[in-house]
């Protein structure tokens, strides 16, 4: 199986699971919009990173997720480059500690809705 296809037969698991928990303890026939959304966004995020094969370092996966920013207009083109100029010049752990964090707390789940959801389903079902 290919990474891009791994990835989203993992996506796909996970919503079943997520799914099955919130219909037994919540009563939901669904996944809420919001959420289905930002499971959307970092299963985009996950394929996009995919497409940069195995072993990706913090700064590709830092370059990858501007890029999927600048896609869908949440930063300039200016923006992007000092944000890639920064990221070329920082040391390693600042890119994946600060340069990475910072990414995912104030873009890709800003409010920790697929966090909290990871640790729901894992409490919610047996394993």
């Amino acid at each position: 199986m290919r990474r891009g296809e791994r990835v989203a037969d993992n996506f796909r698991g996970f919503r079943g699971e997520l799914k099955q928990a919130l219909r037994d303890q919540l009563g939901l026939k669904r996944i809420p919009p919001q959420l289905a959304s930002r499971l959307n966004l970092l299963e985009e995020r996950a394929n996009a990173r995919a497409k940069l094969g195995k072993n990706q370092s913090s700064l590709e996966k830092f370059r990858s997720d501007v890029r999927l920013m600048r896609r869908h207009g949440w930063m300039t083109d200016t923006e992007a480059r000092q944000a890639l100029r920064w990221a070329h010049s920082a040391r390693k752990d600042d890119v994946s500690h600060k340069g990475l964090r910072s990414l995912t707390a104030n873009y890709f789940d800003r409010d920790y809705m697929a966090s909290h959801s990871v640790a729901y389903v894992n409490l919610a079902l047996p394993r």
